[in-house]
């Protein structure tokens, strides 16, 4: 009849339902009692299908997870991979003590005086005449080589950049441009070497897609290579004026703060590039050589330049 059917459904339903809640989920007290006196309602003056079963067999009084107790577990968790990930503040001694050697010898044994007269002219004459400024053409390409040195660094410092700092390296390496090491020093102060290798996935669009490329490589090692040439200093040495050129640099760097600061400063940026190079080849999986990094000083600014055409790229 309809009412047996009906009747055998229901055991069926009721054999079925303790193995379809311990697969999905642990139901909470109100659905086991529910599902108890559901039982008892259908077994009333009828013997049960299993004799021993219970409730409590089917699972359905598991302990339920304390909330509090998995919060806290949670936030364990995330403060685990929070310190695994961020990097540390630390303190990098040596950049510390090259960053406070260079403002002391701006401000306190670098020749000249501070906004002298003379200084004021030739920032002039290199702002209103920045193609042929009528100065010392090995000042003028030391001058210029400031267009190169940030860039370069800035292909040695953001890739990995996330890991090696609590600071941003961006907005330091774009100060260096007109700051130089008095902006940068700030950054590689707290900066930490950076330890195995980086994916190309983990690089923002500008570095991935702009310091990454072999394009920008090449254009960067022409603007380099180019500045002794379009600064006058090759055409000097080859018509003998070498010895001129050398001692009137010497006489500026002598009476001018402007000239010796910003001299010392473009030498610190390219010794830099050459200490960084062995760290960026880890990164990349390459065999980290010091003899490969000193190298670029032989060329300066335009070493560093000749080593990005040459270096493996990042694993995506």
């Amino acid at each position: 009849s309809k009412f047996q059917a009906k009747f055998v459904f229901m055991k069926i339903n009721f054999l079925l339902l303790p193995a379809l809640v311990n697969a999905f989920t642990v139901p909470t007290p109100s659905l086991a009692f529910k599902c108890t006196t559901k039982y008892t309602r259908i077994t009333r003056n009828t013997t049960p299908l299993c004799k021993n079963f219970t409730p409590a067999d089917s699972g359905l009084f598991a302990q339920r997870p304390q909330p509090r107790h998995a919060i806290t577990q949670l936030r364990a968790s995330l403060d685990d991979i929070s310190d695994a990930s961020s990097p540390s503040l630390n303190i990098n001694i040596p950049y510390a003590v090259l960053w406070a050697s260079l403002l002391a010898f701006a401000f306190l044994f670098s020749p000249g005086e501070l906004n002298s007269p003379a200084d004021t002219a030739l920032i002039n004459e290199l702002l209103t005449n920045p193609v042929s400024p009528d100065c010392n053409h090995l000042w003028f390409m030391i001058w210029n080589f400031f267009a190169v040195a940030p860039l370069s660094l800035a292909a040695l410092l953001l890739p990995g950049s996330s890991t090696t700092s609590k600071l941003p390296a961006t907005p330091f390496v774009a100060a260096s441009a007109a700051l130089g090491f008095f902006a940068l020093g700030l950054y590689m102060i707290t900066r930490n070497p950076t330890e195995g290798n980086v994916s190309a996935d983990e690089l923002g669009f500008f570095t991935k897609n702009i310091l990454e490329s072999k394009i920008f490589a090449a254009l960067l090692t022409l603007l380099a290579a180019s500045i002794p040439f379009s600064s006058g200093v090759v055409s000097d040495i080859i018509s003998g004026n070498g010895s001129s050129l050398i001692s009137g640099f010497n006489n500026l760097f002598q009476s001018s703060k402007f000239v010796s600061v910003a001299s010392v400063d473009i030498a610190i940026l390219t010794v830099l590039a050459a200490v960084l190079i062995p760290e960026d080849m880890e990164r990349r999986g390459m065999e980290p050589s010091k003899t490969a990094g000193f190298s670029t000083l032989l060329l300066p600014v335009v070493g560093p330049c000749i080593y990005f055409l040459l270096r493996n790229k990042l694993d995506d």
